[in-house]
């Protein structure tokens, strides 16, 4: 099970921005997809966007992607509860930087957690054209294995 407080300030800056932006667009819950556009649109430097960045992936296309998905409204007041798919990402997120000798879990981490699902997040990579084996490949590489 993940631990926050093993997380780095960027992921729990992801955490927060991805609950915020769920709740402010009234979905239900949590998904992979608001995790994504966090990592993306977080005001300060993250390896996750870097590496995004790197696939020359762009933050409005992500924010107009998530803008189209058809995620019926809720009324729910904050803290959302995760989905199910996301549930599994976090479930995975710690064994994945566990696996790579990390002591913490940063947003590389999420990405590369996600990139292992099939979930909104990595269809909303897909796209615009990164290929899930391209992202994978770059994340290992930026974490030096």
């Amino acid at each position: 099970m993940f631990n926050p407080d093993h997380f780095t300030d960027a992921a729990k800056r992801m955490c927060a921005l991805a609950m915020n932006d769920a709740v402010r667009l009234k979905h239900p819950c949590v998904g992979t997809e608001h995790l994504l556009c966090a990592i993306m649109g977080d005001p300060q430097d993250n390896p996750g966007k870097h590496v995004l960045i790197s696939l020359r992936v762009k933050p409005a296309e992500l924010l107009n992607q998530l803008l189209m998905l058809e995620i019926p409204l809720s009324k729910n007041k904050p803290p959302l509860r995760l989905a199910p798919i996301a549930e599994r990402v976090f479930g995975k997120v710690a064994m994945e930087a566990k696996g790579l000798g990390f002591p913490y879990v940063g947003t590389e981490h999420f990405l590369l957690a996600m990139a292992k699902e099939d979930c909104a997040a990595i269809k909303m990579l897909e796209n615009p054209g990164v290929k899930r084996e391209e992202l994978i490949t770059r994340l290992l590489s930026m974490l030096g294995t």
